[in-house]
């Protein structure tokens, strides 16, 4: 049953109203032993959504009749639902390995909407109050993180209308409580209403027009963030002919050669820079995940408001006083306090900056420190302060911050704060953590390291292009053992590379493979690279290969994590193509990753995934390089 487009919310008695989720809408056919998701077109995505298919088996199974549920298949985070853009790696994927690893780092939902058919009774022309009455009876006990039913509220519309908008919904779906079930057409019974977005941004640039449009192909539009002019998209739609031209004559003073972007970015056409001085107003659909409008429609200039005061609305880093950090933590158990604290004083950032930050990356973050215990080093003052560090939790911490007793090498126990959450991630930074620390174990198998890593630390005066050199003669290393890396910026002056390491890996056995590789490195190039740890020692101009961080309850910043160095760069995956002269890791600020995110985290997902087999690297680790889960 499809619903019909409404531009309001419709009033009256006889109507309930659900969110409009933001996934793949799906008919499940479950039985005990068979799972079928429908989509509109036909197509099964079973194999997509493995956990899906087996919650629903798992309600089959219970119930001990099959059932035909209309349903949604949305993104999970570790704060709520996800937008569909989270689903769109796994989709149309085939390689199970691959999926499997989804499963893990992007998991999925389903969401079920109306109940079809129960065992042999078919309910399409029961109304929707008798559907509802048995979807709840069949899910009753049987809900969980996978599967789930929609929320639905009988009565006024607006208010929940009200908090869609608060809470950034798509959207609200309406449903006559009346009205049965039509398989396959679209129903003024059911009606979605789209909330629409309004947003005002400045011009950067306009393109080229194509084929008999005149004047301007679409305007360039961005925001400015922590002083940085940050790219937002593209509008060309909503203009007459006369309003291109009025903007074209608008724009052509204020040209100039090149982009006033913080990040250029790619045009379909040849674009045109200017000055940015015109504040234009535009609606659309949504915020992507890397920090785009999606489907912005132009709807007038507005003269107003200054070009500079134009910051992005609703979002993270939207302005200094932490509000996207603040949306992020409603409903947590404690405030976020002090966000106008000065942290960079160069750069003009404040503490409500980084928890913005966090709160944009955290769906990409909180994987690398799922489950892991934190090692926190506190900038009360800032980074122009004494810092310290910070391993046991403190005495008494909010509802939903995740602490375990957890030992170190020595034996010595503490309580941690272990990261994997929201509240804990916004918890930290609430205390003055900038960095974020995860030890390379999770509390489940904490004797037992997930990964090594390899950091590639310059000496002084040692330039950055020796450090990518010395990276790529790691890789080349690495590629002569049957061994792959994950490469990262230190988001200081070196790099960090991973090595995945299979199950029940040992610390020691983590150390000993960063060891072996660093230690090749340093024999084959020994006037550019070493391992002698004494900087004094070192010879001068050498890259240090530390693989000493291999150690139970060692910690080196992670992936996404912010530096506490001016400007506050970011910890950021890379390609290995990425590795050239021209590789400025201080160019990755909090608005470039924001911006790249789902890229970013894309590269570094399928990069982790791939486990070595560390039987493959010849030598001295041959032997016994794993044991047996304890």
């Amino acid at each position: 049953m499809l619903a019909s487009v409404a531009r309001e919310v419709p009033t009256g008695d006889g109507w309930t109203f659900e969110p409009k989720y933001d996934g793949i809408r799906v008919l499940a056919f479950a039985s005990s032993t068979q799972v079928a998701l429908r989509t509109r077109n036909g197509i099964d995505k079973a194999a997509q959504f493995p956990e899906v298919v087996e919650a629903l088996g798992a309600l089959a199974r219970r119930r001990r009749r099959p059932l035909v549920l209309d349903g949604e298949i949305v993104a999970r985070s570790p704060h709520g639902l996800a937008r569909f853009q989270a689903l769109q790696e796994r989709l149309h994927q085939r390689d199970a390995s691959i999926i499997d690893g989804h499963v893990g780092s992007a998991p999925a939902a389903f969401v079920a909407l109306d109940l079809v058919a129960s065992g042999k009774r078919s309910l399409v022309r029961e109304p929707w109050t008798a559907r509802r009455r048995a979807l709840e009876k069949a899910l009753d006990g049987a809900t969980n993180d996978t599967l789930r039913i929609a929320e639905t509220h009988p009565g006024d519309g607006r208010r929940l209308m009200e908090r869609a908008r608060r809470e950034g919904w798509e959207g609200l779906v309406a449903k006559r409580t009346n009205a049965p079930y039509t398989p396959g057409k679209r129903s003024p019974h059911w009606q979605k209403v789209k909330i629409e977005g309004r947003q005002e941004l400045v011009v950067g640039g306009w393109t080229e027009p194509r084929r008999s449009r005149t004047h301007i192909g679409a305007l360039l539009l961005g925001y400015y963030s922590n002083g940085a002019f940050v790219y937002a998209g593209h509008a060309g739609g909503g203009f007459t002919r006369d309003a291109l031209l009025a903007m074209h004559r608008r724009l052509a003073p204020l040209e100039r050669s090149t982009s006033p972007f913080s990040t250029t970015p790619p045009t379909n056409e040849r674009a045109h820079w200017v000055r940015p001085q015109v504040v234009v107003e535009v609606k659309f659909n949504e915020w992507t995940h890397d920090g785009l409008l999606r489907q912005p429609i132009f709807v007038g200039v507005r003269d107003d408001k200054a070009a500079r005061d134009v910051r992005r609305e609703g979002e993270a880093i939207a302005d200094s006083r932490g509000n996207g950090a603040h949306r992020a933590a409603n409903g947590l158990a404690f405030e976020l306090s002090n966000l106008d604290k000065r942290y960079f004083p160069k750069a003009r950032r404040t503490k409500g900056d980084v928890a913005d930050y966090y709160a944009a990356v955290a769906a990409a973050l909180l994987p690398s420190l799922d489950g892991r215990p934190l090692v926190l080093k506190r900038y009360p003052d800032g980074i122009g302060g004494a810092p310290f560090y910070q391993q046991k939790a403190p005495a008494k911490v909010p509802d939903g911050v995740r602490v375990e007793r957890v030992a170190n090498e020595a034996g010595e126990e503490a309580e941690r704060l272990v990261g994997g959450s929201l509240a804990t991630l916004l918890y930290s930074v609430q205390l003055g953590a900038i960095e974020m620390h995860p030890w390379h174990s999770r509390v489940d198998h904490i004797d037992d390291a997930d990964y090594s890593i390899l950091d590639l630390d310059p000496g002084p005066g040692v330039s950055l292009g020796r450090v990518v050199q010395v990276a790529r003669w790691v890789r080349e290393e690495l590629e002569r053992a049957g061994l792959h890396g994950a490469l990262k910026t230190s988001g200081s002056t070196g790099l960090h590379i991973y090595l995945p390491l299979p199950a029940a890996t040992s610390y020691e056995s983590s150390r000993l493979v960063a060891e072996v590789i660093a230690t090749r490195v340093a024999a084959r190039h020994p006037k550019e690279a070493t391992v002698v740890r004494t900087v004094k020692a070192r010879p001068a101009g050498t890259v240090y290969i530390d693989y000493l961080q291999n150690v139970e309850g060692n910690s080196v910043a992670s992936v996404f994590s912010v530096r506490a160095r001016e400007p506050g760069p970011v910890s950021t995956p890379l390609e290995w193509e990425e590795l050239t002269d021209e590789l400025d890791p201080m160019a990755f600020t909090m608005e470039r990753v924001i911006a790249e995110l789902a890229e970013r985290r894309a590269i570094w997902t399928r990069a982790m995934r791939r486990r070595n087999r560390l039987q493959s690297l010849t030598g001295p680790l041959a032997p016994a390089t794993t044991r047996p889960h304890r």
